[in-house]
């Protein structure tokens, strides 16, 4: 998985645009599960630069909130142009093709020496744990990047979307609105959000290829968690389903406008808006882990990190851990108390510590505070979108569960942290926390994202000729993991499963949004 580093000492600021390339990888995964739960190929990197071209036309239909004006559509097959807007007073800059594609250049040269060039033209070293904070500040392009004149002072990042916003008239002759790919808000919407971000987030999988993978045992976070193990893993739907199997389907929810609506005239009541939406049923992580005597922790706590991804790939072949390790998506993160002996840990859906509920009205988004906390509240992915479409057959995933050690893993909350009041829980592994640390010191992704460690091949015994070499010589042969199971094998604090997703396609009443606190503790038995 592409994912992003963040640790302990990581600043509040470093947080934000690690995160946000972090979210996107996320949103690319969860878009090629439902591209496959449809019975499409996975999204592909756009050509961006010179010569590009986006095939696909969109249009959103929608209204700019401020200006009023509607988004402006994109046609099908538009190359991609030079953006002359400087005398835009929204944007006020000229963007050429050919300079993106020598920042592109830049920054891919940078990932391969593992070094950048910085504002004094000294080289900062970037192939070590914390390298990606820097690369990633360049890339998105902030007021800590390493070198905005270099790299250029808009960044790779928001120098794409607006070169794909503004191309129904990029030299500004007819005036017209941008398109949503030029607004973080509605960006999403457009598929060629997911193909434009598969460059931006292949730049930071070739930087993770540099790193070194995790071992079982040393290095950089090591996957093995030794005397603690995780015994079974089940899928518990709320329904009257077989086990491990899930259902998803369509549902209706009303909203109230009431806050959006023009106050200056009498409406003569309250304004409401029905909307038919994917939904699924709630349902449980059941999982037994079980501790001896001899695992290390003081605190007595484990940090449970769940994730999954798709199976097969579009012709229903088995993926290759290679590839599926790209495709893998969080959906929870929580600490569990581990007592010795047996512990049967359950997790409900709606307490992820992804999602957020679907708010009741649009007035939950009016509150403002000078903290700037208040911008999470909103932040968090949907919870009626937890899991994907899956198909009608049923799609099959894999689910990976692992634990790791709490004590390894805790960040200790600053003083000056403390002293801003919290006003909303965020779901903390998509959103962070309002102006406090990253609450987990492993990288974000982890352990998916780098590349999986490889497996020594033994000497071929016999009496042949290259047999007798290796053994001679001691040569040691590395070959890739081929599957999921081969890489959880090595370590007993870590499992997976396969579990069906199933969609019914028809509308099923009313659906209920359940709200959840994020730090309400996980129910434990033991045994």
């Amino acid at each position: 998985m592409g994912a992003l580093l963040i640790i302990s000492n990581v600043s509040f600021k470093n947080q934000l645009h690690l995160r946000f390339i972090f979210k996107n990888n996320l949103k690319i995964n969860r878009y090629n599960a439902e591209r496959l739960s449809n019975g499409l190929h996975r999204t592909a990197e756009m050509k961006f630069g010179p010569g590009g071209i986006m095939l696909e036309p969109y249009h959103s239909h929608l209204a700019d909130v401020a200006s009023g004006k509607y988004w402006t559509p994109r046609h099908a097959s538009r190359h991609l142009k030079d953006i002359m807007h400087v005398h835009n007073p929204d944007i006020s800059k000229n963007i050429m093709l050919g300079d993106v594609a020598t920042i592109y250049t830049r920054l891919l040269k940078a990932v391969k020496s593992g070094k950048l060039i910085t504002r004094n033209g000294k080289l900062l070293p970037i192939h070590h744990t914390k390298g990606l904070e820097p690369l990633a500040n360049t890339v998105e392009a902030t007021d800590i990047s390493v070198n905005p004149m270099w790299y250029d002072s808009a960044g790779l990042h928001n120098m794409g979307h607006l070169v794909i916003g503004l191309t129904e008239d990029p030299a500004w002759k007819y005036k017209k609105p941008p398109g949503v790919m030029s607004e973080v808000a509605t960006s999403m919407r457009d598929p060629i959000f997911y193909n434009y971000h598969t460059v931006i987030n292949n730049i930071f999988e070739k930087y993770k290829q540099t790193l070194s993978p995790y071992k079982v045992v040393g290095g950089e976070y090591p996957l093995l968690w030794k005397g603690v193990e995780i015994l079974d893993v089940e899928v518990v739907s709320k329904g009257n389903g077989p086990l491990n199997q899930l259902k998803t389907f369509w549902t209706k929810k009303k909203f109230e406008l009431a806050p959006s609506v023009d106050k200056s005239t009498d409406h003569g009541g309250d304004a409401h808006i029905c909307a038919v939406h994917l939904a699924h049923e709630p349902f449980t992580f059941k999982i037994t882990i079980d501790r001896k005597s001899c695992a290390k922790s003081k605190s007595g706590k484990g940090t449970v990190r769940i994730f999954m991804a798709p199976r097969y790939d579009e012709k229903g072949r088995r993926l290759h851990l290679k590839e599926q390790r790209l495709l893998m998506f969080q959906l929870d993160a929580f600490q569990a108390k581990l007592r010795p002996g047996r512990n049967i840990i359950t997790r409900r859906s709606h307490d992820s510590s992804l999602t957020m509920p679907w708010t009741k009205s649009l007035r939950d988004y009016e509150y403002n505070d000078a903290t700037g906390a208040a911008d999470f509240c909103g932040c968090g992915w949907p919870q009626h979108l937890y899991i994907p479409k899956g198909s009608p057959k049923g799609l099959p995933f894999d689910l990976f569960v692992m634990v790791t050690n709490f004590d390894e893993d805790y960040v200790p909350e600053h003083p000056k942290d403390l002293a801003i009041p919290e006003t909303c829980n965020s779901p903390y592994i998509f959103c962070g926390l309002p102006k406090r640390r990253y609450p987990d010191a492993r990288p974000m992704g982890y352990p998916f994202d780098r590349p999986t460690y490889k497996t020594p091949i033994p000497c071929i015994p016999g009496h042949s000729f290259s047999s007798k070499i290796c053994k001679s010589f001691n040569l040691i042969f590395y070959k890739p993991i081929d599957t999921l199971e081969q890489f959880v094998a090595r370590a007993p604090n870590m499992k997976s499963i396969v579990f069906d997703i199933k969609h019914i396609d028809k509308l099923v009443g009313h659906h209920h949004h359940h709200r959840r606190s994020y730090f309400e503790p996980s129910s434990i038995e033991q045994t």
